[in-house]
């Protein structure tokens, strides 16, 4: 039995091992905010979501642009082709806040903002949504 192991298996269907509790923690003391805030990527906030509910963070993602909020997050352009919602992320703005026509659609963001779990409460199968929103901007790649 292979005690605290997870197995990730790479896009070339190698499988390879790396030990769970090696992974530093995200959350560290900025200059820019009160509390600490969280570096961390798409696929680990939906795959530990519980982690990071209520806390503030930073990520990468593709963002589908809506005629109307609120817009969704994917973590590749596939799963945005796909509108996979139950590994998307909503973001809760509207364009007096944020001018969401600067925002590349179905291109890449890199999103700094309050992550909440969704908890059935929400008209979208979404797992969660960042509201507010501090800060968006497009990357460039």
């Amino acid at each position: 039995m292979i005690r605290n192991k997870v197995f990730l298996i790479l896009s070339l269907g190698v499988p390879v091992m790396c030990n769970a509790d090696a992974v530093i923690d995200s959350c560290r003391d900025v200059v820019y905010a009160d509390e600490p805030v969280c570096f961390v990527s798409h696929l680990r906030l939906i795959s530990r979501p519980m982690d990071y509910d209520g806390k503030l963070v930073v990520f990468s993602s593709v963002i589908r642009v809506k005629l109307a909020p609120p817009h969704s997050l994917y973590f590749s352009k596939e799963a945005s082709d796909r509108q996979d919602e139950i590994d998307s992320i909503l973001l809760n703005f509207s364009d007096e806040e944020i001018d969401s026509s600067s925002l590349p659609n179905r291109g890449w963001v890199r999103v700094h903002g309050r992550f909440h779990v969704n908890r059935g409460d929400a008209a979208s199968a979404a797992l969660a949504t960042i509201d507010p929103v501090v800060k968006i901007f497009a990357e460039t790649q």
